[in-house]
């Protein structure tokens, strides 16, 4: 028996290397796969982030045409929620690039209900005195947190995944 030993030793070595082979592979295995679709979650949630940004920008300015105009379109409700609701769950860190955008909804806002109540009272006054640079000038704020907002998660990705 004691003969068998050195030839025993080898197979032992050999075959708790084999499972230490077969473990370490799986669990990098699985973190290179957790890993990978982190990031591809991660690309994908901020897809529809700046999507529901676009659709926002699209939705304002439509809002300003049914509000001031009284343009026939379905009210619809914001996309800035749903842009809200995929910024604190995936992008928590980006929470100041959309309270910049909501600041500069505040003064659109106020300036679309004060022309839709000045055009539901006298229209013909209200015609007179419409001025549409009024609402570009408080566009532009709005589109420049938007645009920041939108770098903001394009940058958020590049630090958060390999691209």
């Amino acid at each position: 028996m004691i003969i068998e030993l050195p030839k025993i030793i080898p197979v032992l070595v050999g075959g708790l290397l084999a499972i230490g082979g077969g473990v370490a592979a799986q669990v990098v295995t699985h973190w290179l796969s957790a890993r990978r679709e982190r990031e591809k979650l991660i690309r994908q949630k901020a897809e529809e982030f700046i999507s529901a940004l676009y659709d926002h920008r699209d939705w304002l300015s439509d809002q300003n045409s049914r509000l001031v105009f009284g343009a026939e379109s379905p009210e619809m409700p914001s996309p800035l929620d749903r842009a809200s609701a995929i910024q604190e769950l995936y992008f928590p860190d980006l929470s100041s690039a959309l309270a910049k955008i909501n600041r500069a909804l505040v003064p659109i806002v106020q300036f679309q209900y004060e022309n839709a109540k000045a055009r539901l009272e006298d229209k013909a006054k209200w015609v007179e005195t419409y001025d549409s640079e009024e609402f570009n000038v408080l566009y532009q704020p709005y589109l420049e947190a938007f645009h920041e907002a939108v770098e903001a998660v394009v940058q958020s990705v590049k630090l958060r995944t390999r691209i």
